[in-house]
């Protein structure tokens, strides 16, 4: 199984490697336009690896980008000075603050409150478990909140004694746990990278989007997103009732788990009110936080659970993708492809053009596996799309940011999903079963929900 795979690997980077030599070779007979040839062979190259996964996705951005300046796409000193290094410190910073929280008991309070006493109504255990599921990944990273919402769920199953092909309920359960993730991600700018991704562009574009504003346009959309989702499942698996009073026994909070909760409490407080004072920025307060959680007098965070802990693939992804961006842009190659979308979007009509690029994003989402790797692939294109349609460009990129971690369809592109799958609840055909008809109706209705509280603010 091992030797397949890695030469599978080799056999995609082989592609890969082709299709960007090729259009290099290609483009001086293009003459003027030979750097967009470029341009999309880096992007043909970016795709198969991403997908694939032959490479780290870290390494497969890092290796585009040391390309840049050999194909002369950019030059060195500006691949240097576009790389986020301020990005890059935040989810650093973030990534240790959500390790203290697991490593807590406060997850397992939140779980125990809402399965003790429930068990005579599974709906209304399924709808507080879900909506918990997608607040926590609001401000918890989606594959920290599928692992541990996946680890409590299951313990709480086995000791209800439910059969894994039987038993509708827990399949429904731990369906929604991914699924809940996942949309919970858009709740703020700390729920996905992507996020952060289009929260820097705006602000860097003179948008002027807030921790505070971003949250009033997410809390509601993930809150219709995750209803309409458990209602389809709810619907359509008909869950059975259950004889169940409480699975979990656990103990008041320690001193170090109440410590964690300050922190928790004071950093979001810090986010909130960086909203209003503009001297206060959200990646120092997530320092901040994460320097108190490593205090000696505390030490609730050690230095070697914080590197553990975070996604270091993640971080340099996430510091060398917007030069990524930045040069493909530069070719002009995007507009090109903007102008083709809008011939075929009615641009009149509002309601079928964010249908239709909904509709879009969340395809390509379901073949990308990562919300970076998508807001990389279509931020130049909606900022030019915006151009073209005179719709603000903070609506269309905040839609791309709610697709790339809503539209999950198929499990083995996604590891959130590969994490709760494995527990053997569900299959790929229960996922698109529910998830088809809620991306359907999500797609008539929270891109309208967006650009109206974007709109009002």
């Amino acid at each position: 199984m091992k030797i397949t795979k890695k030469i599978g690997n080799n056999i995609c980077f082989a592609v890969a490697f082709a299709a960007i030599a090729g259009c290099v070779a290609l483009s001086p007979a293009f003459g003027d336009n030979g750097s967009q040839v470029k341009a999309v062979g880096l992007l043909l190259g970016a795709l198969i690896l991403w997908i694939s996964k032959a490479l780290p996705m870290s390494i497969t951005t890092l290796l585009l980008i040391f390309l840049l300046p050999l194909m002369g796409l950019m030059e060195y000193q500006a691949v240097l000075s576009n790389f986020g290094i301020g990005t890059a410190l935040f989810i650093m910073a973030s990534s240790g603050i959500a390790v203290a929280i697991i490593n807590s008991t406060i997850p397992y309070k939140i779980t125990e409150k809402i399965f003790a006493g429930k068990g005579k109504h599974p709906i209304v255990l399924i709808f507080c478990f879900g909506l918990a599921v997608t607040v926590f990944s609001g401000f918890v990273s989606s594959l920290a909140t599928c692992t541990l919402f996946t680890t409590l769920a299951a313990a709480a199953l086995q000791n209800m004694k439910l059969s894994k092909e039987k038993s509708n309920f827990a399949k429904v359960v731990m369906l929604s746990i991914p699924v809940c993730s996942g949309i919970g991600g858009f709740i703020s700018p700390a729920g996905t990278p992507a996020n952060l991704l289009v929260l820097e562009w705006m602000n860097n574009n003179g948008l002027n989007m807030t921790f505070a504003k971003w949250c009033a346009i997410g809390f509601p959309v993930c809150i219709l997103s995750a209803v309409v989702f458990l209602t389809f499942a709810v619907l359509l698996y008909k869950p059975e009732k259950l004889n169940f009073e409480g699975s979990f026994e656990v103990k008041k909070l320690s001193r170090h788990d109440c410590f964690v909760l300050t922190v928790v409490c004071l950093v979001m407080l810090g986010w909130f009110l960086s909203s209003f004072v503009p001297a206060i920025n959200i990646t120092l307060v997530a320092i901040v936080g994460l320097v108190l959680l490593m205090l000696p007098s505390f030490e609730v965070l050690t230095f070697r659970d914080f590197s553990e802990g975070v996604n270091w693939d993640l971080v340099f992804t996430m510091g060398s993708v917007s030069v990524l961006m930045t040069a493909i842009a530069d070719t002009g190659i995007v507009t090109k492809v903007a102008t083709a979308v809008m011939n075929i979007l009615p641009v009149s009509n509002l309601f079928i053009l964010l249908f239709g690029l909904s509709i879009v994003i969340c395809a390509i989402r379901a073949f990308v596996p990562t919300t970076t790797a998508v807001i990389a692939l279509l931020l130049p294109m909606l900022v030019d799309i915006s151009a073209l349609s005179n719709l603000n460009c903070g609506v269309l990129l905040l839609i791309a940011a709610f697709w790339a971690a809503t539209a999950l369809l198929l499990i083995f592109t996604e590891p959130i999903f590969l994490i709760s799958y494995k527990e053997g609840y569900f299959k790929q055909k229960d996922l698109l079963k529910v998830g088809v008809p809620t991306n359907v109706v999500l797609a008539a209705s929270c891109p309208l929900l967006i650009y109206a509280i974007f709109s009002c603010w």
